[in-house]
């Protein structure tokens, strides 16, 4: 930019110098004289915009790069600026308007595409924050930013390959690029690659020891791979950095959880809402949350989130908040409609996406065991509190043991993975005689029956299964129930039916750790992986279980029969 004397040439020199030195007051000083003496020069008012901005002086910003535009509308450098300061004040809409407007006129400004690529990120158009990554890309391809933003956003959207060609491309052109190493560990825990995912979160560390967000994925990392000290020693580093890590916060008081340390987590559970994981589930109302207190003159909003087996699992406490409060309602998933109403205690049941009754204040449904301050040993049972209104299927055989199975969860649930069974992987309880086998598998997973050529050998209950109190109905004429983690399970066990849980050996927290029973579920009886991944010993332990209930019914039946006639002796009775 020509200025017109030898002069303010020089003390425009002087003023760049000031900047690109970081005595940014001193600049900022520089270029007001320079704006007094040179009013209306683009170059003056562009670089104190420049200034202001890298000062956190952003409406100052904004108004420089405006009057700078004001008077030569394609300035680039004073559109970026007018884009930034927006940006910088959380004026979102405005500020990908005005970066767009930047593009008109320099389409290939990398730094433009990038800031467009992470605000549509920020706003969940991922669709379109992919596509800016990409042209930076293109734009930049020896820029390693460009490929950890690719990388990054490919990742979001579950494009595995292609984060990782991004990623390493990303950390081949700048091998201290801790942002790339720390997503690439994000990309191998996407892929279950535990130790991988921890060697990376620790070289992005080694690079960047102050990023709390590394020690969080460091954290979930060691968790996964069941060092839980070490794990809760990487959520401290984490929160040591940033307190406000709500991540690190939430993983910490999942691993508590895991650990039975329930009065300690509980608080650090509500971070959940706050976490990248939850916060887009978030409910907003404008009422309080009920923090346990009796408010017999209130009406209590109770509201479902997570998943189906979780709002079962809560069902107990209903009772325990109905006590304290003028009005309950609960609102819950379309499917559990049914069956919650059958527990008769008088609050309102309602599904999901109906219009909401008055309430006074709400409560999250997995936040009740914080407000009754449960801890292992006192969580609410006074016996099976979900009902199904018994009525004879005529399905279900009086002859023989009768068991249920389930192999698989949701799969659009993220720990699926760990807890799903493949159906053959059961095949061995197949060979037990005496049981008949019943499929209680929701949704397209039940189709493992046919392709395994085992419905001849398990009845599929899926036509009968129109919603959960059918379900539990068929369950009432069951023996026995074999699930995985899933909302059956929790189902049957809220019903009291003798229950069998087959789970990974790093299963969802309120399982616990290293003990064959659950305070949530007198009736049910844990099965665990012993090794990460293999289901061997886990179907072996249970067939052999099975067994021993199969000779053990047998030998009842057989000594009511003898008792019955008087033929024998009960105390002579040898098994056969």
């Amino acid at each position: 930019m020509v200025v017109r004397s030898n002069h303010y040439k020089a003390a425009f020199v002087a003023a760049q110098d000031l900047q690109r030195s970081g005595r940014l007051a001193e600049a900022e000083r520089a270029w007001r004289e320079l704006d007094q003496k040179l009013p209306g020069h683009v170059g003056v008012i562009t670089n104190l915009a420049m200034v202001l901005w890298q000062l956190s002086k952003f409406e100052a910003a904004e108004i420089s790069a405006e009057q700078a535009l004001k008077i030569a509308p394609d300035t680039v450098q004073a559109r970026a600026i007018f884009a930034a300061s927006a940006e910088s004040q959380g004026k979102i809409d405005q500020a990908i308007e005005r970066y767009i407007y930047a593009l008109e006129i320099a389409p290939r400004m990398s730094t433009v595409l990038h800031c467009l690529s992470n605000l549509y990120r920020q706003r969940g158009d991922l669709k379109a924050s992919a596509h800016y990554a990409r042209r930076m890309a293109h734009e930049a391809p020896d820029n390693a930013v460009a490929w950890d933003t690719l990388g990054a956003v490919l990742l979001a959207i579950n494009e595995l390959d292609g984060a990782s060609d991004a990623l390493n491309k990303a950390v081949k052109l700048d091998p201290n690029l801790a942002s790339a190493e720390a997503n690439l560990g994000v990309l191998a825990a996407a892929r279950h690659q535990w130790s991988t995912a921890l060697r990376h979160a620790e070289q992005a560390l080694a690079i960047e020891p102050s990023s709390a967000e590394s020690n969080n994925n460091r954290g979930n990392a060691l968790m996964s791979l069941g060092r839980l000290d070490e794990a809760e020693c990487a959520f401290n580093a984490a929160l040591s950095i940033n307190s406000n890590c709500f991540d690190a916060m939430f993983n910490r008081s999942l691993l508590w959880l895991k650990q039975g340390r329930w009065p300690k987590a509980w608080q650090g559970f509500e971070a959940r809402w706050q976490s990248r994981q939850m916060a887009p589930f978030k409910r907003e109302f404008n009422k309080p949350l009920w923090d346990g207190s009796d408010s017999m003159d209130k009406v209590l909003l109770i509201h479902a989130e997570q998943g189906l087996g979780d709002m079962l699992m809560m069902a107990r406490y209903f009772p325990l908040a109905e006590a304290k409060v003028g009005g309950l309602i609960v609102e819950c998933q379309t499917e559990l409609v049914k069956i919650l109403t059958t527990m008769s205690l008088g609050f309102d049941v309602i599904g999901s996406g109906n219009p909401l009754p008055k309430f006074d204040m709400h409560l999250p449904a997995m936040s009740l065991p914080r407000v009754f301050h449960t801890d292992v040993n006192s969580v609410p049972w006074r016996g099976p509190y979900l009902n199904a209104t018994h009525a004879a299927t005529q399905i279900i055989p009086s002859e023989g043991l009768n068991i249920g199975l389930v192999w698989a969860g949701n799969s659009r649930n993220p720990s699926d993975f760990r807890r799903s069974i493949a159906l053959h992987d059961l095949a061995p309880l197949l060979e037990i005689n005496g049981v008949n086998f019943f499929s209680l598998q929701h949704g397209p997973e039940g189709d493992q029956l046919a392709a395994n050529g085992l419905l001849r050998k398990i009845t599929d209950l899926r036509p009968h299964m129109v919603d959960f109190a059918a379900t539990g109905r068929l369950i009432l004429e069951l023996d026995l129930v074999i699930s995985v983690c899933t909302s059956v399970a929790h189902l049957a066990g809220g019903m009291g039916t003798p229950l069998w849980v087959l789970l990974s050996a790093d299963p969802d927290w309120r399982w616990l750790r290293n003990c064959g029973t659950s305070p949530w579920y007198p009736n049910a009886r844990l099965f665990r992986q012993k090794i990460v991944g293999s289901w061997k010993t886990v179907v072996e332990e249970t067939k052999l279980a099975l067994s021993e209930m199969v000779e053990s019914e047998n030998y009842s039946r057989r000594r009511k029969t003898m008792a019955n006639d008087g033929s024998e002796e009960l105390g002579s009775f040898t098994r056969s």
